[in-house]
């Protein structure tokens, strides 16, 4: 189920153009098949990691996760340190 779910977000992703973001217990082992299919941590919190997919097309979606997630500039975790 999980994989049919991942692979169903991610073609909605392809075909929309839009980013696919999820928000994973860092305790979980969804976070390596998220992986393994192609998302990307870009940020973490005590809890959770925060991970995209297809996220070069963020447009238009700033102000929605800014409100989510309290106006976090989204630089990947990697750039960061």
């Amino acid at each position: 189920m999980e994989e049919f779910l991942i692979n169903h977000l991610i073609s909605r992703g392809k075909e929309t153009n839009k980013p696919v973001y999820a928000t994973v217990y860092q305790s979980s082992t969804l976070k390596n098949q998220l992986t393994a299919a192609g998302y990307q941590i870009y940020d973490k919190s005590r809890s959770h990691y925060l991970m995209s997919f297809n996220k070069e097309h963020e447009k238009g979606t700033t102000g929605y996760m800014n409100r989510i997630y309290g106006g976090s500039d989204f630089k990947m975790v990697s750039e960061r340190e």
